[in-house]
């Protein structure tokens, strides 16, 4: 993952088309559907790994974003612990069973000769 910062706000954000974006008020700004499609693309991110991708441009904004979609459901924070200690490395993002449903059923509703799955 290369630090290209705002390029792949803007590259990972227009993944998702517009008519699905705009049907969901909560998440309609580039960085919030940035972090949620970085996910998706990625299947699981640490903290460093939204540096990695955003560069700069993941602030403590973007934190509070990903809090927000915690917070919604949308994803989830996972931990990987071998020996009971955990530690930041051991801390990863997915996209929640929620986060996915609602993929569906928006490509479902809005775009039904789609699919957002890999």
């Amino acid at each position: 993952m290369k630090k290209i910062g705002s390029l792949n706000v803007q590259r990972y954000a227009d993944l998702m088309p517009s008519e699905i974006r705009d049907a969901v008020a909560p998440l309609s700004d580039d960085m919030a559907w940035a972090i949620f499609m970085a996910i998706l693309h990625h299947r699981n991110l640490r903290d460093s790994d939204f540096i990695e991708i955003f560069g700069s441009t993941f602030t403590a904004e973007g934190r509070r974003r990903l809090k927000k979609l915690e917070m919604a459901g949308l994803i989830e924070k996972k931990i990987n612990s071998q020996d009971g200690a955990c530690n930041t490395s051991d801390i990863h993002y997915v996209l929640s069973h929620p986060g996915r449903d609602l993929l569906d059923t928006l490509f479902g509703m809005i775009l039904k000769n789609c699919s957002w799955t890999q």
